[in-house]
């Protein structure tokens, strides 16, 4: 591990599609697919459906505003429609980022069935460890200003909760984003015991690397608390995450 964290990995072409596949099928917590244009194959379609009803985890796909009369119909969308997936636009979308609770892609990559054949692609793979999340999630969350949910996740009695009153399409980025605290300075970031700090806070305690240096506050709940990165949880929250 260096100053910021595990080393990134460059991907091309078909090394691209294989590391989305796996950032899916480990997902445990949150999923977020991030592509103008979509059309996956069948084995992805099954995989987000798994995602979503066997793990219950909480899956969102955002593709881009102008192409939703045409997705509308396809099979793809009914089925993760059916199966609680939240789905959601962006006008003049042309990002491409995969995500899940531990690490990230940001490609060229679209979430196409023939992208990792016909097309030259490149993209890069990084852990949450890495300074580069923090970056990542504060690009998130500006982009979820201009979110729109098309479906919205429905279904588990956790999803729920997780969801709970919010409206627009920021506010769900902002739910699936930051759903802890720095234990620093008490910024709403994703919740991450192995990364309890923003990007800032995260790049000065990498100067030391002092695992056991005090700070302030719990990662998940924000309450004032003497936090490290060894324990970043206070006493409570540490027995609900057993």
């Amino acid at each position: 591990m260096g100053l910021f964290g595990s080393t990134p990995q460059l991907l091309a072409d078909g090394a691209i599609y294989a590391k989305v596949r796996e950032l899916i099928v480990k997902a445990e917590k949150r999923l977020l697919i991030i592509s103008p244009y979509i059309d996956p194959t069948g084995d992805f379609v099954r995989q987000l459906e798994e995602a979503s009803l066997s793990r219950e985890v909480e899956v969102q796909v955002v593709f881009r505003k102008d192409k939703l009369s045409e997705y509308r119909g396809t099979d793809w969308f009914r089925r993760l429609e059916a199966a609680g997936v939240t789905l959601a636009v962006i006008e003049r979308l042309h990002s491409k980022v995969y995500r899940n609770e531990s690490a990230a892609i940001v490609t060229s990559m679209n979430f196409f069935s023939s992208s990792g054949e016909n097309s030259f692609e490149v993209g890069i793979f990084f852990e949450d460890d890495h300074k580069l999340a923090g970056q990542l999630e504060d690009y998130l969350t500006s982009l979820g200003r201009h979110m729109e949910d098309v479906v919205r996740a429905r279904g588990s009695k956790r999803k729920q909760e997780a969801h709970g009153s919010h409206k627009g399409g920021s506010a769900r980025v902002r739910a699936q984003v930051a759903d802890g605290h720095c234990i620093r300075c008490d910024e709403s970031i994703s919740f991450n015991p192995k990364r309890p700090y923003c990007a800032d806070d995260h790049e000065n305690w990498a100067r030391y690397e002092n695992a056991d240096y005090p700070d302030k506050y719990c990662h998940r709940c924000g309450s004032p608390h003497p936090a490290t990165m060894r324990k970043p949880l206070c006493r409570d929250c540490f027995e609900e995450t057993r």
